[in-house]
Parts: C-alpha cells; structure tokens; sequence
C-alpha cells in the first residue's frame, strides 16, 4: 500500500489525533477548526485504505456523535535512504517492536540505548508489562513502568543497578492509573488493556445507553 498521499496533511493532523483517543469528525473539526464534512471527507478515505476504522456507539450526552474513529493497525511507514540502499516499506508491528521504534524517537541518545537495553531484557515477558513511560521533563530522566509480576521487575531494577547510567525507575499497577497524569510523558509502549483504561479516563469511549 502507498501510504505518501495518506500521510500528508491535513490527513496526518487527523489521524495523530485520533491515535491519541478514538475521536468524533466533530471533536477533529473541532481540532483542526475546519468542517465535519471536509473531516468527514478525509476519513472516507482512510477508511477506504483501512487505516482507520469506524465504531458505533451509544451517546451518553445528548447531540453527541455515534461514530468514532480509530487507528485500524499498528504500522510502521519506514524510508531508509543510505549510499547503496534506497527503499520505503510498510510494516506490522507488535508490541516490543512498537517499543523498539517508539524509542529512536527519543532526543536523548545515551537513554535511548540504555531503554533499548531494557527492552531487550524483558523480551519475553514483555505480556507482563502494561505501559512504559519516561519523563524528561527533569534533568535525570526517570523511567515508569505499569507491571503487575514482580519478577519483571526484579529483572528490571537487577539491570538498572548493574549499568553506569544511573536513571529512576518507578513502578505502578494498573490501579495507580488515576494517580498519574500521562500528557507530558514520553510514550513507550501502552497494552491494549492500559490503553483501553487511559482513553477513557480522557472520555474517548462513549457508554451505550
């Protein structure tokens, strides 16, 4: 699939706000400030290309919309241009290799590798984990991580003590969910179950009547 034409804006403003939370062609009017039918317009064809993907659902507020939109599929559109190579491609993704990529993305370097590392230690019982964050909104980034196995996290702070890169880490279960406030934090990885908690605690989710 060619994704270039799909990923220009206005098209990509849409859909970096529907990954956010499943979203309304209201609330991305809204957003963008241009028209539901001009928004209305462009999901048509994201949907047509099955990017995004539309649920029904029942309005708890009255004059609320019944649709809302979502990303489809977890996709990495990837552009490698080096000498002797040129290629771009899309691809799936799972969990871990969401992680992987999420964290080239990071501006910091030496944390970049050092959370690399982490991730490849907890490889296999990565379905233990319910969400990674990092903030570094403070000089000594520090490192969150949302577990129930405290094995996994035995692993993880044997790691942290062995490394030169002396960084926090701070563990919660899904039940400290509400003590959190997630918008300045850097994503690194949310479960489908953390993510379903998270988008509605932002009122994403509609509750059928």
């Amino acid at each position: 699939m060619e994704l270039d034409s799909f990923l220009a804006s206005p098209r990509w403003e849409i859909l970096s706000i529907i990954s956010e939370r499943p979203s309304s062609p209201m609330e991305i009017a809204e957003k963008t400030k241009t028209t539901v039918s001009f928004i209305s317009q462009q999901l048509k064809l994201l949907e047509a290309a099955q990017i995004v993907s539309k649920e029904k659902t029942g309005a708890f507020e009255k004059g609320k919309p019944r649709n809302l939109f979502s990303i489809s599929k977890d996709l990495l559109y990837s552009v490698m241009l080096t000498n002797g190579f040129g290629e771009k491609k899309s691809l799936s993704l799972e969990g871990y290799q969401k992680s992987i990529m999420r964290v080239w993305f990071l501006e910091n370097k030496p944390l970049q590798l050092f959370l690399e590392d982490i991730l490849y230690k907890i490889k296999d019982n990565f379905h233990s984990i319910n969400a990674i964050f990092v903030d570094t909104r403070k000089t000594n980034s520090s490192i969150i991580i949302f577990l129930e196995d405290k094995k996994v996290q035995q692993i993880i702070e044997g790691f942290s003590k062995k490394s030169e890169d002396k960084i926090k880490f701070e563990f919660y279960s899904l039940e400290d969910i509400n003590k959190l406030s997630f918008s300045s934090l850097f994503i690194v990885y949310q479960s489908p179950i953390f993510l379903k908690k998270n988008i509605e605690m932002k009122g994403g989710k509609k509750r059928n009547e």
